[in-house]
């Protein structure tokens, strides 16, 4: 998920309360990785048998590595742009992520990638940062897809994939403020070639 902001930077943006705190690099990325991995285990994360599931350690790996590679990649496709990006985290984001490890429903919203721009994006600038995301994790589903009818660590691969292939179509859904719903506003067609290709993939595994 990204965030952009026109004639400002993060840097000279209001002051925020408590619950609001942004947090910037490197803290939000060590923030946002404990988080999840906390909301994924609760407080078994801090037990050796919990990392003893190849199927579960695959979602939690799958889950770690396509969030850090899908804002890394919104990050950069802002860069791209000629934008300031970074991954921030909020308070109240971390507290929510890490408050679902006591429940069933897991609620993984640490942060965002935030992005600065000083001039209006085309079109095409905007699709870009928006789908550069959601195409890491279909990338890594497909290549998940393969290994797994390869035979290789099948359990961990399937658990990897899987969770790639939820991260992908939940980001894809056309609702604000998802990168599906600013995707759709942009390029309707592109929009719906990868969220096709997600449902493919989820139908494979």
């Amino acid at each position: 998920m990204n965030e952009t902001y026109y004639g400002v930077t993060y840097y000279t943006r209001p002051k925020r309360g408590l619950l609001e705190k942004v947090y910037g690099e490197p803290v939000s990325w060590v923030l946002g990785i404990f988080s999840i991995a906390f909301a994924f285990l609760g407080i078994d994360m801090f037990h050796v048998d919990a990392y003893m599931n190849l199927y579960n350690d695959g979602l939690l790996a799958g889950l770690i590595v396509g969030m850090v590679i899908h804002e890394s990649a919104h990050k950069y496709a802002g860069r791209k742009n000629g934008c300031v990006s970074m991954y921030v985290t909020t308070t109240w984001g971390v507290l929510v992520t890490l408050a679902s490890g006591f429940f069933p429903v897991k609620l993984l919203i640490p942060g965002y990638t935030s992005i600065a721009c000083f001039y209006r994006l085309t079109s095409k600038g905007e699709f870009e940062i928006s789908s550069w995301g959601p195409l890491t994790n279909i990338i890594l589903a497909f290549i998940g897809i393969i290994v797994y009818r390869l035979g290789v660590y099948p359990l961990f691969t399937l658990g990897f994939t899987g969770i790639n292939v939820w991260l992908a179509l939940f980001n894809l859904l056309p609702i604000p403020p998802l990168d599906g719903w600013k995707m759709m506003k942009t390029n309707i067609t592109a929009w719906g070639i990868m969220f096709a290709v997600t449902i493919v993939l989820f139908s494979l595994i």
